[in-house]
């Protein structure tokens, strides 16, 4: 085989190999003797020396641009170190231009703020779910010993209410307020996935009139705002009629006296509530 051979580097050579000019890029050239070699030489098959020309090109114009990326980038860095050098000296003059007064409020106790923020974010917490929430009355409720049994008629009661509303959202939880009373059944809670769906169930309030049992909803208020419908209740006179009896009202404070809600003791409750799927309400 007369193949002609690339004659081995010195040891100066490979000791001494050149760093790349990003300013101008070259070819090693060892790599280019051995190319040309490469091409001259007649027992290397044609389709070789194609590939190996079409891989010299590629590297060509790989090189090419990883340079182009490298000198915009330069150029970027020397103009972000020319502005954060700019901005550190302005650092000093900017701590004397702040007032004390506000200095004072920012270097408080961290956990004092931390934990004021952490109150701030439950409030919002809570306030964001009452606008996506209603509040049912005159469910009765299971005295089924289980509790998963218990829940399971709650919700089913609940999607029978949103049924009759025509409601195409599944609440996000629902679950009973209070302790547990002989006297009347607890409110429902129900938490939707969105403000709208609890808006469009009170807009439909008025089609519980035609529901199977006698319900009643009202949107989701927090103390303050009950308390102020408490006192405002509590200020005006009882109602009379024209023969002078005073009718006392036995609305529940919580409640409003639109024909759309009502309070669980305008509710009739059963002397055994219990869960029927069928009806919502039943006798065990």
């Amino acid at each position: 085989m007369n193949t002609p051979v690339l004659l081995p580097q010195s040891q100066q050579e490979r000791h001494k190999r050149a760093r790349v000019d990003v300013s101008s890029p070259t070819r090693d050239p060892a790599i280019d003797r051995a190319y040309d070699l490469m091409q001259t030489d007649p027992t290397v098959p044609p389709h070789v020396k194609d590939l190996f020309c079409h891989l010299m090109e590629s590297r060509d114009q790989l090189m090419e641009w990883i340079l182009q990326q490298y000198r915009e980038l330069k150029e970027e860095v020397i103009s972000l170190r020319a502005e954060n050098k700019l901005l550190k000296s302005s650092v000093p003059h900017a701590d004397a231009s702040i007032p004390i007064s506000t200095q004072s409020i920012v270097s408080q106790d961290p956990i004092s703020n931390s934990l004021t923020h952490t109150r701030i974010t439950e409030d919002d917490f809570e306030t964001k779910e009452r606008q996506r929430s209603i509040v049912v009355a005159g469910v009765p409720e299971s005295r089924d010993p289980i509790t998963s049994a218990r829940l399971t008629y709650d919700f089913d009661c609940v999607r029978q209410i949103l049924d009759h509303l025509s409601i195409e959202a599944i609440p996000v939880c629902t679950f009973r307020m209070g302790r547990p009373s002989i006297s009347r059944p607890r409110l429902l809670k129900v938490v939707f996935p969105s403000t709208f769906y609890r808006n469009l169930a009170l807009k439909r309030a008025h089609y519980l009139k035609s529901f199977h049992t006698r319900v009643f909803i009202r949107p989701s208020l927090s103390k303050t705002e009950r308390d102020k419908i408490r006192l405002e209740r509590g200020s005006k006179p009882p109602p009379q009629i024209p023969n002078g009896t005073i009718v006392t009202n036995t609305v529940d404070p919580h409640f409003n006296t639109s024909p759309n809600t009502i309070s669980t003791c305008d509710a009739p409750v059963n002397s055994n509530p219990t869960i029927d799927p069928a009806g919502c309400a039943g006798n065990a």
